[in-house]
């Protein structure tokens, strides 16, 4: 009697553990890519920046001035909560953009055989700079504040990550072609 409730028991694990298996099938591992594997045609440049004339457009206190005349005050505030909004969305666009080049800056330099110290620590600073007013500009904006020139800043640094990115890949294909011709002949 014990051995067939044993086995009664074994059996019903064993279905249970084939039951869940087939529900939750193990996930596969790829194998783990390599630098360039990861690149992807996003991350070559940034997509927000490049909006900022509008934003700069949509933000401004022009429009405040005329909707104090004609609008009354309970469409202003609902105005200003949307541009408050808009400039959030802007903002955590701008982080995205950042984190896309910081990346891409790293694999340049991990590909580039002449980075030197003072551009890592350039880039360093530059990172630590935007993390420092990108916290100001988001602190500002849950206060209620539209902080434009600090957004400006902000757009400011994506683009100087972005240019330091096109010097080291220029550096990089400039020497890839090079040892490509010293192959070739």
């Amino acid at each position: 009697m014990i051995a067939t409730a044993a086995f009664v028991i074994t059996l019903a694990l064993v279905l249970l553990g084939l039951l869940f298996w087939l529900l939750f099938p193990p996930q596969r591992r790829e194998r783990p890519k390599s630098a360039l594997d990861r690149l992807e045609v996003e991350d070559l440049r940034s997509l927000h920046s490049r909006y900022f004339p509008q934003i700069r457009q949509a933000l401004s206190a022009s429009d405040g001035a005329f909707l104090q005349r004609r609008v009354p005050r309970r469409a202003r505030r609902v105005w200003q909560a949307e541009r408050r909004h808009v400039a959030q969305q802007y903002l955590d666009g701008l982080r995205n953009d950042f984190r896309k080049l910081n990346r891409l800056a790293r694999t340049v330099a991990a590909l580039s055989p002449h980075v030197s110290r003072r551009q890592e620590i350039e880039r360093f600073w530059l990172c630590r700079h935007f993390h420092v007013l990108y916290w100001i500009v988001g602190l500002r904006l849950q206060l209620g504040f539209i902080p434009l020139p600090q957004l400006a800043s902000l757009t400011d640094l994506v683009g100087r990550l972005s240019l330091q990115i096109e010097a080291a890949m220029a550096l990089l294909e400039r020497d890839s072609s090079s040892l490509r011709e010293t192959f070739t002949t």
